[in-house]
């Protein structure tokens, strides 16, 4: 019984401050049960006999609550305030028989509405006595309702100016004596009261002190705050000032690598605003890859590491945020350490390393030009700069094998093609891991965006964020009608990297086929929008849908590099690379690669690293092809991601391993169809077979003969099948 008066004394205090932990006590009743259960739900429970007792304990506390109005008198009298208990009886009473008068009212009509629905036969009567029982049951609920309604909002009203008062002394304590955070963190309204709607000063400043003060205790308040229905916005401010504190305080390499550490709190779901956020998460990734950097023993290493952060902290310039005092600093502790890497690169590898042996696509955005191993193709980009400035809008399929460089083609776009193209980069393997297409759609947008402010310094608008929740594909739309609006003559050139991704996204039941509908709506009906799709797959490779969504289709394809660009990426790779190369050599890489360029890099990466680990320089020392056929066990290695994916998944099935296996021991003999059928008498199985190594470019038929393409990928083969 003590528990229950005392329960049912305390129960307005939860209700007016602390509504959490009533609702924490109501789901205690039910553990198993998710959290946000109704009773209705938990009807099954009824016969537990605890959970009747705990449930009747609470209706017997909200009966004991009705007395609060008269113990608050008896309060305020105590003090000398004079109290009308006759109006205290009247004003409790009225309010609940208001409540109930109202719901007995409503209930009665729709009682009655209902008899005289149900029809006559029933009765009238019926329908009036189901009514009053409504009536009664509802006009109890909304007098409750209405009564703690009433009471909460009127006792916060009193309380408020208290609140306030608080935390503006708060604030003041905090500048003089930094110390009393903890003292003051103990007294802050925040912490006893869950309903305060207006923003408390000083709030955030406090979280900010007591986070410099006792990590761990700011952290528990930061995250307590946070959980606030109503000042979490102080949480989120407090979050992005200790960032941009510490982005400020970064004077180093090293304090810059460790500034990830500091934001172990962030997330993709963190609720921050947009314009803090985002250059928060692309802050950290900027620490990640400085931090990379300075663990790395490699001075080429360091260099790249370095030379992407900095090509990363340019981007996020563009929008910088709050943080463009901090971001200016590290440009240039960046700067200096770039150039000290450079310099140990120099005296520890004094041929540099420019080739790119990771398959990572080649940006122009990182560098100039001149000093990237970037050759050929000008005649795909001829065809595009052409095809887009005619009056006929044409859908273009980009198609190419894996490492052919189909990627770096696209990041080359804006230097490549006329002011007038707006091309921007879509790499649908990044927003494909997007769980809806809310999410898809937003971030391609963004995407547009930053490209189209980057390379053509033209500033779009930015799409609804509500529209986009309601109606993505409306919303969507609507934004490509401001985009047109916004680009004037020009051309926005949509590059869609990967685009097999959004068939997976649609088998995996991520998003459905509306995202197809809307690109066939873009090809056919935006005249000032083009679309590039880019891909490993042809088209007779994908579900039909994709045939009708890609109409007025121009293929561009792409494969090796010719033997003239092969050289001049062997030899010249960048502006004033040293001649490393006998002329021998190079044939020999030449022959091996079969001008793949991936290969071409990975295997000239490889003797580069060669003759700097020999201390090996020219006029003394060349690469020579006894270099290059040392360099083959270690590109297989260095390579085995490329070479794995070529054996075991590009080639489908066991009986074109077994053709390729049969072609790769005779190398220096192209088979014909006779000596395959030796492997496999089911010719239609063997013709597939071919098929899919035809069209993979792994082999070539040739005067009714097979051979490999790639004299390095016959190598690997006959090495996989020895073993």
């Amino acid at each position: 019984m003590r528990d229950i008066i005392l329960g049912g004394l305390l129960l307005p205090l939860k209700l007016y401050f602390r509504p959490d932990l009533f609702r924490a006590e109501v789901a205690a009743l039910a553990p198993e049960l998710p959290p946000d259960y109704s009773l209705w739900q938990a009807r099954h429970k009824l016969s537990d006999p605890q959970f009747r007792r705990g449930l009747f304990r609470l209706l017997l506390q909200t009966w004991v609550a009705f007395l609060w109005e008269p113990v608050l008198a008896g309060l305020l009298q105590s003090a000398g305030v004079e109290i009308d208990w006759g109006g205290v009886a009247v004003g409790v009473a009225v309010g609940v028989a208001v409540g109930v008068a109202v719901g007995v009212a409503v209930g009665v009509a729709v009682g009655v509405a209902v008899g005289v629905a149900v029809g006559v036969a029933v009765g009238v009567a019926v329908g009036v006595a189901v009514g009053v029982a409504v009536g009664v049951a509802v006009g109890v609920a909304v007098g409750v309702a209405f009564t703690l309604t009433y009471t909460v909002i009127f006792t916060h009203g009193l309380f408020l100016p208290v609140q306030h008062l608080v935390s503006l002394v708060s604030a003041f304590l905090i500048r003089l004596r930094p110390a009393f955070a903890p003292t003051l963190w103990k007294l802050a309204p925040v912490r006893w009261d869950a309903i305060i709607l207006l923003p408390l000063p000083g709030l955030s400043d406090l979280l900010v002190t007591l986070y410099r003060q006792h990590p761990t205790l700011g952290q528990e308040a930061i995250n307590e705050v946070a959980a606030h229905h109503y000042q979490h916005p102080a949480a989120a401010e407090a979050l992005a000032t200790l960032a941009r504190e510490d982005a400020m305080a970064v004077a180093s390499l090293p304090a810059l690598a460790s500034f990830r550490h500091s934001l172990g709190w962030l997330s993709e779901d963190t609720k921050l605003p947009e314009n803090t956020r985002r250059p928060l998460l692309r802050m950290r990734d900027i620490s990640q890859e400085v931090a990379s950097a300075q663990e790395s023993e490699s001075a080429t290493n360091q260099v790249r590491r370095l030379t992407q952060a900095r090509h990363m902290l340019d981007e996020v310039r563009l929008q910088p945020g709050p943080f463009g005092t901090g971001l200016a600093r590290w440009a240039e502790i960046i700067t200096d350490g770039l150039k000290e890497a450079r310099q140990r690169q120099r005296e520890v590898e004094p041929i540099p390393q420019v080739y790119q042996s990771d398959g990572k696509a080649i940006d122009p955005w990182q560098k100039h030009e001149q000093m990237l191993p970037f050759k050929g193709r000008e005649r795909l980009f001829s065809q595009l700069e052409t095809a887009l400035g005619g009056e006929r809008r044409t859908t273009f399929f980009l198609y190419g094998q894996r490492r052919t460089g189909k990627t770096s083609v696209l990041k080359y776009l804006p230097q490549r093609l006329g002011s007038q193209i707006v091309p921007t980069l879509l790499d649908l393997q990044g927003f494909g891991t997007a769980e809806t297409i809310t999410g898809i759609i937003e971030g391609m947008t963004r995407r547009i965006n930053d490209d189209a402010l980057r390379h053509a310094d033209l500033k779009l608008p930015s799409i609804d964020t509500l529209k986009l929740e309601r109606d993505p594909y409306a919303a969507f739309q609507g934004w490509l009608d401001q985009v047109e609006r916004v680009l004037g003559a020009r051309t926005l050139l949509l590059a869609l990297d990967e685009f097999e991704e959004l068939e997976q996204a649609i088998a995996d039941g991520r998003i459905d086929d509306r995202i197809l509908k809307t690109i066939r709506n873009i090809v056919q009906h935006r005249r000032q929008i083009a679309v590039l799709m880019s891909g490993s797959h042809q088209l007779d490779e994908l579900p039909p849908h994709w045939s009708s969504t890609l109409v007025n289709t121009e293929t561009l394809p792409i494969s090796f590099l010719s033997e003239d660009d092969t050289r001049s990426l062997i030899e010249q790779p960048v502006a004033d690379f040293p001649a490393i190369y006998t002329p021998e050599a190079v044939d020999t890489i030449v022959r091996l690669t079969h001008c793949q360029p991936y290969l071409v890099q990975l295997v000239c990466a490889l003797l580069v690293e060669r003759m700097n680990s020999m201390r090996r320089m020219p006029p003394t020392s060349y690469v020579t092809p006894e270099d290059v056929e040392t360099a083959i066990p270690v590109a297989f290695e260095r390579g085995s991601a490329y070479f794995d994916n070529l054996w075991r998944a590009q080639t489908e099935t066991a009986l074109a391993r077994k053709v390729l296996a049969k072609l790769a021991a005779a190398p220096n003999t192209a088979l014909d169809g006779t000596a395959l059928r030796q492997i496999e008498r089911d010719e239609m199985a063997l013709a597939a077979a071919l098929r899919v190594l035809q069209r993979r470019e792994i082999i070539v038929r040739e005067n009714g003969c097979y051979r490999i393409v790639v004299p390095l990928v016959a190598h690997y083969v006959r090495r996989e099948t020895s073993v």
